[in-house]
């Protein structure tokens, strides 16, 4: 449960961090904006609808990445094993989404 919680938060942060730099990093690269550019057509509408995107996405993948880092830390095997498998697994498993 401590697991899942601190992807929900982590998803949570995550979520508003992309729904205000993705659109923005897009602009410029897209339309080759400046950055003061694509700041100033940055819009609230779209940010909110890709905030929410991104939340049904990350609150799917971040507790679930949590929760299979505690399921593997059980494991006995080397640190370099044991994050390697808990990254196959989660990629593997997430990567549809």
């Amino acid at each position: 449960i401590g697991a899942a919680s601190q992807g929900a938060v982590g998803a949570l942060v995550a979520a508003v961090l992309s729904a205000f730099t993705e659109p923005l990093v897009n602009n410029m690269l897209v339309n080759r904006a400046t950055f003061t550019q694509a700041l100033s057509e940055l819009d609230m509408a779209r940010v909110y609808a890709f905030m929410l995107t991104t939340m049904s996405t990350n609150f799917i993948k971040f507790p679930f990445f949590e929760a299979t880092n505690m399921v593997i830390s059980m494991i006995d095997l080397s640190p370099t094993v044991r994050g390697t498998a808990a990254g196959a697994i989660f990629c593997t498993i997430t990567l549809p989404i």
